[in-house]
């Protein structure tokens, strides 16, 4: 765990080192019960909104808009920086998780480049917008 931000925990799952990027894996769960509740009453709502684009493209009418978790959307909240001990100037390329607007997630994020032969530990900074910041290093093999 990294961060601990309204009933969720923030982490790392992993660190990959490919020949041309680096790869980072990243978890958010629910700790707390009200951030349990606040998951379920979501995955109700979006349920619910699932229903609501059947019964609308069953009847040609415009897809409504799904709901919005009550925190807002990880990928727009959540900011992951690389930095390490060689001073590599890391950019984020691309990310991506498997759909949902949840706070609980699985998601993984790309940065060039890959880490030079010198560096001996990869940091990895988690900054929530409007929340906690936190950061956590790794020893690069």
């Amino acid at each position: 765990m990294v961060i601990q931000w309204e009933g969720l925990s923030l982490g790392l799952l992993s660190v990959e080192s490919w020949p041309e990027r680096t790869e980072i894996r990243i978890v958010g769960v629910a700790e707390s019960d009200e951030a349990k509740q606040r998951e379920v009453l979501h995955r109700q709502a979006v349920s619910a909104w699932i229903k609501e684009v059947e019964r609308a493209h069953r009847k040609g009418l415009p897809i409504p808009d799904g709901p919005e978790h009550p925190l807002g959307d990880h990928a727009e909240r959540l900011r992951v920086s690389l930095t390490d001990d060689a001073g590599t100037a890391y950019r984020w390329k691309s990310s991506g998780s498997p759909g949902g607007r949840s706070w609980e997630f699985v998601a993984e994020a790309r940065f060039v480049p890959a880490p030079p032969a010198d560096a001996r530990e990869l940091t990895v900074t988690f900054d929530v917008q409007d929340g906690p910041r936190a950061s956590t290093t790794v020893a690069l093999d």
